[in-house]
């Protein structure tokens, strides 16, 4: 074990009953050094981070953190004793809490003599957060429940890496990225290079976003089945050379054909069945993939949930909401799926295969009872064919982030919807899985599924037929076709375009 390593494991082996999630992965991070980890879902790197926060203990193999080597079981506490701080992908802020309560959960360090130190760490962390995302104006005495996920991503980060207690030697981040706005991306990784060249604190990243780990590391590792099978150093390579050393391809995987919506859209002229949603500004038809952009935290969120309000009212009006006049014809079928799984999405003490059926019963029932058989096929149709990997014995929590996401989109699909609303699906998916998934989407578009998509990613809109772009609560503007682009969108998010949301019609914007 090298001595000056913050961060050495040797041989690590972790096993879930018959699955190997990580089998001897031998790594190190030295002082002031970026390390990146990349691999599809499923590939072992957050469980291989766990291990070496002392969350989750090895089945084999040597731990050392800050020079010395660990215990066969020590505690996060342990880890945290030895400098070592790690910020999960999972949102695990208690959302009854304010921030400032929660910073207090999180650091033993504000309690004196019994007592919480309530005003040292509102300081504290309004202090630090400023120093991570200058100009952001988060209030700590926020309730953590009201937040929007790049909020809370945000406030997790600057409340895990709060400088209190131990001396901060090394900083572990899973997906920290996943929720937040290119801007805070950035801020984030600014503040991190300051601390790596003035502190010599060591950073590793773990990420499905290539761009920033090639940008913000010195060195990659690359993850497949458990084994690491690459590893490079930053400024030589290419996102296409990680995408390769995954076992993915070079070339994207599906073709956006928007014709092929436009044949459906024309073949349901006059059958009297086109599925459509009507409100103010936005209307959505039969075989379309319709995106919803724009800078975060400017209504997307809401406008999603009140189409699928909408859609399950079946033709009447919501009423008197923010956003009123919404409606939807009368065979309408709506599913909604959150990027924001753990409070909208899995139900955690259940396994995978219920986790998916659980809205398609009328599907696998049979004399108002459950057909077991009916359920193992639906769920083993789409386990097939989104590649959901990972055990179905145990609870959906044994999967992976992404598993889990994928999961949850099966559930969707599975249910057969004709209108599909979908906040942000691919948090924290993989690339390849991410184009299986778009492709996927664009089949169920072809045979006649409304698609309305919220991301934080503008190049996901790629795939869509027309891009309504929101700013300050209202409909910007609209991108139709090959006027859709990562550029158009951007200049849509600050420039004013066109119509709002309490208006009746948009302005195209070619």
């Amino acid at each position: 074990m090298n001595s000056e390593s913050l961060i050495s494991l040797q041989g690590i082996v972790k096993t879930f009953g018959t699955t190997q999630a990580v089998q001897g992965v031998t790594l190190e991070l030295a002082q002031g050094e970026a390390l990146g980890i990349v691999g599809h879902n499923g590939a072992g790197k957050t469980t291989l981070i766990r291990v070496a926060a002392g969350i989750t203990a090895p089945t084999g193999g040597v731990v050392g953190l800050g020079g010395r080597e660990m215990p066969s079981r020590f505690s996060v506490d342990d880890a945290r004793d030895a400098g070592l701080r790690y910020v999960s992908q999972e949102i695990l802020l208690c959302p009854m809490l304010r921030l400032f309560e929660n910073t207090l959960v999180a650091h033993r360090y504000f309690d004196h003599l019994g007592r919480p130190r309530r005003s040292s760490a509102k300081e504290a962390f309004s202090h630090h957060l400023a120093n991570m995302f200058p100009g952001q104006r988060l209030s700590s005495s926020a309730r953590t429940g009201r937040l929007s996920l790049g909020e809370l991503q945000m406030a997790q980060l600057a409340i895990g890496t709060l400088p209190v207690g131990s001396r901060i030697r090394c900083i572990v981040l899973d997906e920290p990225t996943s929720a937040l706005s290119p801007n805070l991306a950035r801020d984030l990784f600014r503040y991190l290079a300051t601390l790596r060249a003035e502190s010599g604190v060591g950073v590793v990243i773990v990420s499905h976003k290539m761009e920033d780990i090639i940008a913000n590391t010195d060195r990659v590792v690359v993850m497949r089945d458990g084994v690491v099978v690459a590893e490079m150093a930053s400024g030589n390579i290419q996102p296409a050379d990680l995408l390769e050393a995954m076992g993915g391809v070079q070339e994207e995987v599906v073709a956006v054909d928007r014709h092929a919506s436009e044949r459906q859209n024309a073949r349901s002229e006059g059958q009297g069945t086109a599925v459509r949603v009507r409100g103010p500004a936005i209307e959505l038809k039969r075989g379309e993939v319709v995106g919803i952009a724009g800078l975060e935290g400017q209504g997307q969120v809401r406008v999603l949930e009140e189409i699928w309000r909408a859609a399950r009212r079946r033709g009447r009006e919501i009423g008197r909401r923010v956003v009123r006049g919404w409606s939807a014809s009368r065979d309408c079928r709506a599913a909604y799926i959150s990027g924001n799984r753990q409070e909208f999405g899995i139900f955690p003490l259940w396994g995978v295969a219920r986790n998916i059926s659980i809205s398609s019963i009328r599907a696998v029932e049979r004399l108002g009872f459950i057909s077991f058989l009916r359920e193992r096929q639906l769920v083993d149709a789409w386990v097939e064919q989104l590649e959901i990997i990972g055990s179905q014995s145990g609870t959906v929590m044994e999967l992976s982030g992404g598993n889990q996401q994928k999961v949850v989109l099966a559930r969707g699909l599975a249910r057969q919807p004709s209108l599909l609303v979908l906040d942000d699906p691919f948090r924290g998916v993989d690339v390849m899985t991410k184009r299986s998934c778009y492709a996927r989407l664009r089949a169920e578009a072809d045979r006649g599924m409304t698609i309305v998509w919220y991301s934080t990613e503008n190049a996901e809109f790629s795939y869509c037929d027309r891009v309504y772009v929101l700013r300050a609560g209202e409909v910007n503007g609209v991108l139709d076709g090959d006027a859709i682009s990562e550029e158009a969108i951007v200049r849509l998010s600050f420039v004013t375009g066109g119509g709002g949301l309490n208006g009746s019609t948009t302005q195209a914007v070619a």
